[in-house]
């Protein structure tokens, strides 16, 4: 079974932010009170989001259970459709 994973980003002024610079309570940055300060401006996409893994040791590797899956293409990253 293939599960994508799709994460909330806000767009303002050209620049992308991750929702939980918008969300998170504890100490403020500067780019997260510029987000905060603007909100109403941001426009919200609810785009895919990848992991990846690197194991210290290539036989750390063996005990993942979960296959081998190429870089994907930029393609892949495309909108999720109703956002």
């Amino acid at each position: 079974m293939r599960r994508s994973f799709f994460a909330f980003f806000w767009e303002l002024d050209g620049e992308f932010y991750h929702n939980s610079l918008a969300t998170n309570g504890k100490k403020v940055g500067p780019r997260a009170a510029h987000l905060r300060a603007n909100i109403e401006r941001a426009t919200r996409h609810e785009l895919r989001q990848f992991r990846y893994l690197r194991f210290l040791k290539p036989r750390f590797a063996k005990g993942c259970r979960h296959p081998q899956r190429p870089f994907p293409k930029p393609d892949y990253a495309v909108r999720k459709e109703g956002a």
